[in-house]
C-alpha cells in the first residue's frame, strides 16, 4: 500500500540523486557567519574580503537561504567579484509582525555601516524577494546620506502587493473592520486568529489595508500614476531590475500584469529595467527546471557589470 509505495518513491529518489545528479541550486552554501548589532546574525559567502557586497533581503517568514536560486546567485556573484550577504533581521522569519519597515531600513543602515567599517564594503547592491523589495525600496529612500551613497543597485524580485493578495482571502475583511476600530494601532496586537504570527494591528494595516497610504503597499495595480511615482520615484537614475514572476501565485488573476510592470517601471524611471518571467512562481521553484531562477541570476549580473 502506501508504505510500499514511499519507499519506492524514496528508493527510486536515492538511486537518481547521484553526484550527477545534484541540482547546484540546492548546494550547500559555504561561507562565513558572524554577528552584526546587537545580537544580529548575518551569512557571507564569496571572496569575504572583496569591496562590493550584494545584500540579499528575502520576504516575510524568510531567513537565511529565502529562495532556492540564493546558492547560484551567490556563484555567480562570486565570479563578478562581489560577495553576498544574507543578513538576520528583527523582522525575519516570524518577526515581521511586530515591527515596520522603518525598522528593517534603520537595521539594515546598521548592518551596512559595519560592513563599511569592519569588512571593507565600499559599494553595495540589493536583492528584495518579496516583501524585500518593500524594505529594499525604502532603503534606498530612507537611508542615512552616507549609507545611500554606496548603493549601486536595487534588485526587486517578485515585487507584489500584499493587499492585493489578501484581497483574495475570505476573512481579511472581517478583520480590517477589527483593525479599524483600534485607536493605538502600534502598541495593539490583533487577535490570535487574524494572522498566522502574532501582528500589531499597525503592520496587518500596512500589508492589508487598500487605501493607498500604507508604508508596505508600494506595488498595488490600483494605485494612481501619482501616487506610484510618489512612493518609487526617488528611484529615479538608479540601476534598477524589476523581476516579475508572470505567474506569481500571490497576484490575483484579476490584475493585468503586463500593464502593471509597465506602469511601475514609470514611475520608478530612467534606470530601470523590467524583467518579465513566463511561468514563473513567486519564487522562482517553478518552472522545475530552473530555468527562470537561470535567466534571473544571468540578468542580475549583467545589471552589476553596469552598476557605478
Amino acid at each position: 500500500g502506501r508504505m510500499a509505495a514511499a519507499y519506492l518513491y524514496i528508493r527510486t529518489a536515492v538511486l537518481l540523486s547521484g553526484a550527477s545528479m545534484v541540482d547546484p541550486r540546492t548546494a550547500p552554501l559555504g561561507g562565513s557567519l558572524y554577528q552584526w548589532g546587537y545580537n544580529k546574525v548575518a551569512f557571507e559567502s564569496g571572496a569575504l574580503d572583496c569591496p562590493r557586497k550584494l545584500v540579499v533581503i528575502g520576504g516575510l517568514t524568510d531567513g537565511l537561504m529565502p529562495c532556492r536560486y540564493v546558492p547560484a546567485l551567490s556563484a555567480a556573484a562570486h565570479a563578478a567579484g562581489w560577495s553576498t550577504v544574507q543578513p538576520v533581521l528583527s523582522s525575519s522569519y516570524l518577526g515581521f509582525g511586530t515591527g515596520m519597515l522603518k525598522r528593517d531600513v534603520e537595521e539594515l543602515s546598521e548592518l551596512v555601516s559595519q560592513l563599511v567599517s569592519e569588512r571593507g564594503c565600499e559599494k553595495l547592491a540589493i536583492v528584495g524577494h518579496s516583501t524585500g523589495c518593500q524594505i529594499a525600496c525604502m532603503f534606498a529612500r530612507d537611508a542615512p546620506p552616507e549609507i545611500a551613497a554606496r548603493l549601486a543597485a536595487v534588485v526587486l524580485q517578485a515585487p507584489v502587493s500584499d493587499q492585493e493578495s489578501a484581497s483574495t482571502r475570505l476573512d481579511t475583511a472581517r478583520w480590517l473592520a477589527h483593525a479599524r476600530q483600534v485607536s493605538h494601532p502600534a502598541t495593539a496586537l490583533m487577535p490570535f486568529d487574524a494572522h498566522f504570527c502574532p501582528i500589531t494591528v499597525e503592520r496587518f494595516l500596512s500589508l492589508h489595508e487598500p487605501d493607498g497610504q500604507q508604508p508596505d503597499d508600494l506595488f498595488s495595480s490600483y494605485l494612481s500614476d501619482e501616487q506610484l511615482a510618489q512612493k518609487l520615484g526617488h528611484l529615479d537614475g538608479k540601476p534598477v531590475l524589476l523581476a516579475f514572476s508572470m505567474a506569481d501565485e500571490y497576484v490575483p488573476a484579476t490584475v493585468d500584469k503586463s500593464l502593471l510592470i509597465n506602469r511601475l517601471v514609470r514611475a520608478m524611471g530612467s534606470g530601470t529595467v523590467p524583467l518579465c518571467l513566463e511561468g514563473a512562481s513567486h519564487s522562482l521553484a517553478d518552472p522545475a527546471d530552473g530555468s527562470a531562477e537561470h535567466i534571473f541570476v544571468a540578468a542580475v549580473m549583467e545589471l552589476l557589470r553596469g552598476a557605478k
